[in-house]
């Protein structure tokens, strides 16, 4: 089986989101959509690639969007396909 390579981390003005994620399961189910969407032959990735910033020493913990990104060829099919999966 040949071995995929993974997609080549976008520009923001060249990638298109197709789901976002938040809250405590924001990158599990985040990266659960990427693999989802590779295994499915379309390029994703997500962004940011860590989610939670820590704000020094404070003990506190700032958690942001996880988006999955796919090139703008693939949105229709990439959508269809989540849709498709919910």
């Amino acid at each position: 089986m040949p071995r995929r390579t993974r997609p080549a981390p976008p520009k923001s003005e060249e990638w298109v989101a197709v789901a976002s994620f938040l809250g405590l399961e924001a990158d599990s189910e985040a990266d659960a959509c990427v693999s989802f969407l590779q295994g499915s032959d379309i390029p994703a990735v997500r962004l940011p690639t860590n989610n939670i910033a820590s704000l020094g020493g404070l003990g506190v913990t700032i958690s942001q969007p996880v988006l999955v990104l796919v090139p703008p060829d693939w949105e229709e099919a990439a959508k269809e396909l989540l849709d498709e999966d919910n």
